[in-house]
């Protein structure tokens, strides 16, 4: 799967399960965080909907640990948990690219 180029598209389903956020992810910054079982990149994503409201998504990706980039899949199911140094690199990266 990989990850692909910005912008790209952004959608998911909202919580009454009926309507979807429409967008795009206009600018990601991530870190790396390495583990036995997998690596992930840990990131803030500033997402512009389809009717022009800005949104800040936190989220990672995943792939199995040593395997190619073309390996990441957008990890969707848990909460996002980052080693403190590094949430400290990536709010600081966010603000250096205009996220707030």
């Amino acid at each position: 799967m990989g990850i692909k180029e910005l912008p790209r598209e952004a959608k998911w389903r909202e919580r009454d399960k009926k309507t979807w956020f429409e967008g795009r992810v206009l600018k990601e910054v991530n870190v790396k965080e390495e583990f036995e079982f997998g690596d992930y990149l840990k990131m803030i994503q500033l997402i512009e909907s389809d009717k022009g409201e800005k949104v800040i998504r936190f989220g990672y990706y995943v792939k199995p640990h040593g395997s190619d980039d073309s390996e990441y899949r957008y990890g969707s199911q848990q909460t996002l948990v980052v080693r403190q140094e590094n949430a400290r690199k990536l709010f600081h990266k966010a603000k250096e690219k205009g996220f707030f």
